[in-house]
């Protein structure tokens, strides 16, 4: 695999840079989610990720070496990135010196926020490279999904990830319920609604079936309704010649959606009102078996995140810092930690303690504490604001309809703090940058002619 990094390095730099960026997102996205991941291993335990940093830090430092470094004017980062590495710097000390987290530990932890640095990488590129690269993502991930709804008909996971597999019952018939749908559907969703052009309203529906029909196998019910709730949002606020009693309807329906999740999770929970009383008082050893939450998941988030952050809370240090940058299922986490709420770790079967896929903000509050956590928001808020101001009115649409589906599903999944969902941010923040940096020469045309 790395002869596949010194390549894609070698293309970049002779101008083959969507090609060479493409072998960037086939690591980025563990190998398309289609090759073995024992293919990545080398015997040593590498993973994707590992490869798409090296690529990464090459470019990086070759582009240093060489003098070719964009000049500090330009801004390719977006607003407070400088501020966040540099709480991430903060955090590494604090995690080393104060916490005694071994140094392997921390680097495995904060490797992946390398990824913020992808901007140096995008920015080398021209709009027309840029919207090549999306398209032909966008192709690949169209071509997941398909393979995604194979597993549903198939009965068997092919997709790398973690793939689940309990049977659901929809009208009589059973439907094996996997979460590995492609990595990027959620962005190429609104991708494909609002930014790709159609040939035809045939490829248009085909498109459109591929795109939400592996949300609606994967029976995430926050996600579909967050993504319902978001499209209907886009109607109304952009939907000008609609009458009043349309315009009503949708508001109503605005409302009433973002509480339907809670509203399934209390009347199917065991006793929801004692439930939280019992988990106020401190009181996790009721509930240290996941299954006793097996109706109520969105309790048992919420419940794990009080959990932790009662022992963030303890001192001044863990409150603003986090509790470390350590791993999961290591010796040090094992022995400072005994959290009874939580997903039971599939290789050992004990209680995940720093780790989990069901909620952001316990890894935020973990592993940044109050004042990472905020500098982290200000940063992503910026972020949203800066697409929300642009003139590019398909990608705004796109952009900000996907960070508010990240943010809105925060308590339901990680996406918003994973770096691999942040990088086609990143993509498109570099794409409006340099539209912006053309539109005076643009305008200087048009007064000539």
């Amino acid at each position: 695999m790395f002869v596949i990094v010194f390549l894609a390095i070698s293309w970049f730099f002779c101008g083959r840079k969507v090609e060479s960026i493409l072998c960037f997102f086939f690591f980025l996205l563990d190998g398309f989610q289609i090759i073995p991941l024992s293919w990545f291993s080398l015997g040593i335990g590498l993973k994707p990720m590992d490869y798409a940093l090296a690529y990464l830090l090459g470019i990086f430092v070759i582009t240093v070496l060489t003098h070719n470094m964009p000049v500090w004017k330009d801004k390719i980062m977006p607003k407070f990135s400088y501020l966040f590495m540099a709480f991430l710097v903060a955090a590494i000390i604090v995690s080393r010196y104060f916490y005694a987290v071994p140094w392997g530990e921390i680097l495995r932890t904060v490797r992946n926020f390398i990824l913020l640095l992808s901007c140096f990488l995008f920015y080398r590129l021209s709009i027309p490279e840029i919207d090549r690269l999306k398209k032909i993502i966008f192709y690949i991930t169209l071509c997941l999904s398909g393979v995604y709804i194979l597993q549903a008909i198939i009965g068997a996971p092919i997709l790398n990830g973690y793939a689940g597999g309990a049977k659901m019952d929809v009208l009589g018939v059973t439907i094996p319920r996997y979460y590995n749908f492609p990595i990027l559907l959620p962005y190429f969703i609104y991708y494909g609604l609002y930014q790709y052009n159609y040939h035809s309203n045939r490829q248009k529906i085909f498109i459109s079936i591929l795109l939400f029909l592996p949300i609606l196998l994967s029976f995430h019910r926050n996600l579909i309704i967050s993504i319902i709730f978001i499209l209907v949002l886009n109607i109304y606020l952009y939907n000008k010649f609609s009458s009043k009693s349309f315009k009503y309807t949708l508001l109503f329906i605005l409302i009433l959606l973002p509480s339907s999740g809670m509203i399934y999770d209390s009347l199917n929970s065991r006793g929801t009102i004692n439930d939280v009383k019992a988990v106020m008082e401190g009181d996790f050893e009721a509930f240290s078996r996941t299954e006793d939450f097996a109706e109520s998941t969105l309790l048992l988030r919420m419940s794990m995140l009080y959990e932790r952050t009662n022992r963030m809370l303890e001192t001044p240090l863990t409150t603003y810092m986090g509790l470390g940058l350590m791993q999961e299922a290591t010796p040090y986490t094992m022995s400072h930690f005994d959290f009874v709420l939580g997903i039971r770790n599939e290789d050992t079967g004990e209680i995940m303690q720093v780790e989990t896929s069901d909620i952001a903000w316990i890894t935020l509050f973990v592993r940044f504490g109050l004042l990472g956590t905020v500098i982290y928001l200000i940063y992503y808020c910026n972020l949203f604001l800066f697409f929300w101001k642009g003139k590019d009115a398909e990608v705004k649409r796109t952009v900000c309809s996907y960070m508010l589906l990240m943010l809105i599903t925060s308590i339901t999944n990680i996406m918003i703090c994973s770096m691999a969902y942040i990088v086609p941010i990143l993509l498109e923040y570099t794409r409006m940058k340099k539209l912006k940096k053309q539109e005076p020469d643009l305008l200087k045309l048009k007064e000539n002619e």
